[in-house]
C-alpha cells in the first residue's frame, strides 16, 4: 500500500476547476454549459462530471445501508442475494383458456410471478360489453368459472399472484377467497396483491362508474378481513403508471403518487385503522423510463421519501418500507421497427434491477400492435432471466450505492418531489388538486415539451423520428382475438348464466345486499358465499347499490411518443395500398459526391420520417443540366442537396426554372443559409429543411398538400 501511494504522489491530481479550464479548451471557446450541461425534463441540470465534493453534504445517503432506513439502497439487508425480485410478465390474452396455456408455459420457463390485467369493463358489464373491449388484451373474468380456468393446473401457493391497478378489489377478493376455499388453499400460504386503486378509474376516465367513498369503505374492509384471516394479502395499488403514461416527468409520478398514497391512508385512518395496518397492505405501480439513471434515482428516492412519510405518520420499521413494483415504459414504444423496442426493455429492466424494484414486467416489443405472440413474451421474459442469471448485476447489493452522480441526482429528485408533493397537499390533497387540475396542468406542460422536442428532433426516437426503416416487414405471428372468439365467449358465458342454479344464486346476492346495507363487516363473507354459488362481478356490483358521486375531473390520457409520426407514416402506407407506391421526394444534388452527400444523407433521412421514398439524382454542375434531368420527372416535392458555398449559383436560377415547368410542385432547401433565405424564397424555394427545423409540422403539411394525409 505504502508503495502503491508513493507511486501516486508522483502525479499531481487536478481538482474539478483544473478539469474544468481544460475542458472548455477543448471545446473551442463553445460554452461549457451549453455544451457540457445536460436539461431535462425535471428541471435538473446535469453537470458533465461529478466529484466527491458533490455528496460531502449527503451523509444521509451515503452512509446509510442496505435495509436500514431511509432504505434508499433498498428494503433488504442482503439485495436480492436471497431473494431475487419476481420476473412478474404480465400476460395479455382475453380468453382464460388462452391466459392459462401462456401463464404455465411461462412459469415454467422462468416466470415467478403472475400478473394480471382484469377487464374491468367486461367484468362490470358482462354480456352487455362492447364486443371491441373484449380483445385488449386484459383477462376476461366474471365468475369464478372463469378464474377456475384461468389457474387450472397453477399452484398459486408457490406463484404470487399481483393484480393490476384497479376499482374491483373486493369484488375480485371474493373471487379469489372463494377460488381459494374450494381448492382448499390456505389464505396465508399464498402470496397476492388485490390491486384495489379507488381513484384509478377517474383519473384515467374523467369519472369513476363506483364511487370513490365506496372503494374506500372496500380497501377497509378488506384490510379488516385480510387481517382476520391472516391472509397474505395486499390490498391497494397506488397506480404512479397513469401519471408517467400520461407523459409526465419523474419528479411529477413520484410526488403525485406519494400524495395518493398519503390521501388513501388518511381516509383509511379515516374509517378506524392504524398506520400500520395500512401500509403494509400498499403497493405502488411505477413505470421506467428512459433515461436511465434518472430513473434509478427515483426509485431509491421514492422508498426515502415514502419511509419519511410513514415514520411521520408513527408507521414502525416494517410498514416503513416500499413495496415496488414495476413495468418497462409505454410512453416510448414504437408500432414502427419495434424490435428497437426489444433495446429500450433491456434498458429499462436494468435501471428497474439496479434500483432494487420488488417485482418487475418488461413489455413485449409488440405490445403497440397488439396481443403478444409466444416469440414476444420469450424474448420479454428472457431479458430479465440474462440479467438474473448472466449479468451478475446481483453479485453485489445495492451496486449504485454511494456514486457520486446517483447519490447527488437522488438527492436532487428527492428534494424536488418533496417540494411538488407539499404543493399538492396544500390544495389539500391529491383529489382536491385533481378535481382543481393542478396534477393534469403540470403533466400536461411536460408532455407539450416532450412534443416539441420529438418534432424538432432534439429528442429522438430511433427507427421513428431518426433512422426510419422503410423496407421494415410488418411482425408476424402476433396473436388475434378474432372477433368470432368474442361471439364464442359470449355465447358460452351466456349459456353458462342461463344453465346456472339461479335460485340459490339469487338467495346468496341477497344475502350479500342485506349485509353490505346494514353489516358490511360480514358483507366480505356474503360475497365470498355468493361466488361459489356462481355469482358474477356484476350482479355483486348491482347488489351493493353502487353510486356514481358526481366527481368528475380532466382525465389524464395516455400519451405515447410515436404516435403522430406513426400517424404519417400509416398514411404513406396507405397511400400505396391505394396508388401502388409510397409518396416520393426527388433529391436534386450539385457538385461533387462530397459536397451534396452530407445534406443527401440528411435529406434522405428526414424525408424517410414521413413514409417518403426517396429518389435520388446525380450531381449537376449548374442549373440548366438539373432542370433537364427534372423535366423527365414528375414528382412532387423536389429538394436541392449542395454546400452553402454553392447555392448562390445554383439555386435562384434552378428555383425559378422549377417553378415555371412545374408550378405545383413544392421545391425544399436542405441548409439554411441565412444571407440567402429571402432571396431563395423570392425566387421560388418553400421550404428549409435543417438540423433545427420542426420535422412533424413540415411533413405532416407536405403530406396533406399532396393528398396523403
Amino acid at each position: 500500500m505504502s508503495q502503491e501511494k508513493r507511486f501516486l504522489e508522483e502525479f499531481e491530481i487536478p481538482s474539478y476547476e483544473d478539469w474544468k479550464k481544460a475542458a472548455e479548451e477543448t471545446l473551442g471557446g463553445a460554452p461549457f454549459e451549453k455544451k457540457l450541461i445536460t436539461k431535462t425534463y425535471e428541471g435538473i441540470d446535469l453537470k458533465p462530471l461529478y466529484s466527491l465534493a458533490d455528496i460531502e453534504s449527503l451523509e444521509y445517503l451515503v452512509e446509510n445501508m442496505p435495509g436500514e432506513y431511509a432504505y434508499t439502497r433498498g428494503k433488504s439487508r442482503i439485495g436480492y442475494k436471497k431473494h431475487a425480485w419476481e420476473i412478474s410478465q404480465e400476460i395479455n390474452y382475453p380468453q382464460p383458456e388462452l391466459f392459462n396455456t401462456a401463464a404455465k408455459k411461462d412459469l415454467n420457463c422462468g416466470q415467478t410471478a403472475l400478473n394480471i390485467s382484469i377487464n374491468e369493463e367486461f367484468a362490470a358489464k358482462n354480456i352487455n360489453s362492447n364486443k371491441e373491449c373484449l380483445s385488449n388484451g386484459s383477462l376476461l373474468v366474471s365468475d369464478l368459472n372463469d378464474l377456475e380456468k384461468a389457474f387450472s393446473g397453477i399452484n398459486i401457493n408457490e406463484v404470487p399472484v399481483c393484480f393490476k391497478p384497479n376499482t374491483l378489489g373486493f369484488e375480485l377478493a371474493a373471487l379469489f377467497a372463494a377460488y381459494c376455499k374450494n381448492n382448499k388453499i390456505d389464505l396465508n400460504s399464498i402470496k397476492v396483491n388485490f390491486g384495489l386503486n379507488p381513484l384509478n378509474e377517474l383519473i384515467k376516465n374523467g369519472k369513476s362508474g363506483v364511487a370513490p367513498a365506496k372503494l374506500l369503505d372496500d380497501a377497509a374492509l378488506l384490510i379488516n378481513w385480510a387481517k382476520e384471516n391472516a391472509a397474505n394479502a395486499n390490498v391497494i395499488s397506488v397506480d404512479a403508471e397513469v401519471y408517467h403514461n400520461g407523459g409526465s416527468n419523474s419528479i411529477q409520478e413520484l410526488a403525485f403518487a406519494l400524495s395518493t398514497g398519503v390521501y388513501l391512508i388518511n381516509e383509511l385512518m379515516r374509517r378506524g385503522l392504524e398506520i400500520d395496518e395500512i401500509a403494509t397492505r400498499i403497493v405502488f405501480n411505477f413505470s421506467i423510463g428512459a433515461r436511465f439513471f434518472t430513473e434509478i434515482a427515483k426509485f431509491r428516492a421514492a422508498r426515502l421519501l415514502w419511509a419519511r412519510i410513514i415514520k411521520e405518520f408513527g408507521g414502525n420499521e416494517e410498514s416503513q418500507k416500499m413495496t415496488l413494483i414495476a413495468r418497462t415504459s409505454k410512453v416510448n414504444k414504437t408500432k414502427f421497427d419495434p424490435f428497437v423496442n426489444m433495446l429500450r426493455g433491456t434498458s429499462e429492466a436494468m435501471a428497474g434491477v439496479l434500483a432494487g424494484v420488488d417485482a418487475l414486467h418488461v413489455g413485449t416489443f409488440d405490445e403497440t400492435l397488439g396481443l403478444p405472440s409466444d416469440f414476444s413474451r420469450r424474448i420479454a421474459r428472457n431479458i430479465q432471466s440474462i440479467i438474473l442469471n448472466e449479468s451478475h448485476l446481483t453479485d453485489t447489493i445495492d451496486p449504485a450505492g454511494g456514486s457520486w452522480y446517483l447519490e447527488t441526482l437522488t438527492n436532487e429528485i428527492a428534494q424536488k418531489v418533496w417540494d411538488l408533493f407539499r404543493k399538492v397537499e396544500s390544495k389539500g390533497g391529491i383529489l382536491n388538486a385533481l378535481i382543481e387540475g393542478f396534477p393534469q396542468a403540470e403533466i400536461n406542460a411536460i408532455k407539450s415539451q416532450r412534443v416539441s422536442n420529438l418534432a424538432g428532433r432534439r429528442e429522438s426516437l430511433l427507427g421513428t423520428n431518426k433512422y426510419p426503416n422503410l423496407t421494415e416487414k410488418p411482425v408476424e405471428n402476433l396473436t388475434i382475438f378474432a372477433a368470432n372468439e368474442a361471439d364464442k365467449y359470449l355465447n358460452d358465458y351466456a349459456s353458462r348464466l342461463k344453465n346456472r342454479n339461479n335460485a340459490e344464486i339469487d338467495t346468496k346476492v341477497k344475502e350479500f345486499n342485506k349485509y353490505f346495507s346494514s353489516d358490511r363487516s360480514k358483507s366480505m363473507e356474503a360475497a365470498i358465499n355468493a361466488v361459489a354459488a356462481g355469482a358474477t362481478i356484476s350482479e355483486l356490483l348491482n347488489a351493493s347499490s353502487i353510486h356514481n358521486d358526481n366527481i368528475s375531473i380532466e382525465p389524464i390520457k395516455e400519451f405515447r411518443s410515436g404516435e403522430m409520426f406513426e400517424e404519417m407514416r400509416l398514411a404513406a402506407t396507405e397511400y400505396k395500398a391505394k396508388t401502388g407506391k409510397l409518396p416520393q421526394v426527388c433529391l436534386v444534388n450539385f457538385g461533387a459526391l462530397k459536397e451534396f452527400k452530407g445534406r443527401n444523407d440528411f435529406s434522405s433521412d428526414f424525408f424517410s420520417v414521413g413514409g417518403f421514398e426517396i429518389v435520388s439524382s446525380e450531381g449537376f454542375n449548374d442549373a440548366a443540366s438539373a432542370m433537364a434531368y427534372v423535366g423527365t420527372t414528375d414528382y412532387s416535392i423536389y429538394v436541392v442537396c449542395s454546400t452553402d458555398d454553392r447555392y448562390p449559383n445554383v439555386v435562384p436560377e434552378f428555383a425559378s426554372a422549377l417553378k415555371q415547368s412545374k408550378p405545383k410542385a413544392k421545391l425544399v432547401l436542405a441548409g439554411l443559409p441565412t444571407d440567402y433565405v429571402e432571396q431563395f424564397k423570392s425566387a421560388g424555394v418553400d421550404e428549409f429543411i435543417h438540423i433545427k427545423a420542426n420535422i412533424y409540422e413540415l411533413l405532416s403539411s407536405l403530406l396533406k398538400e399532396i393528398g396523403v394525409l
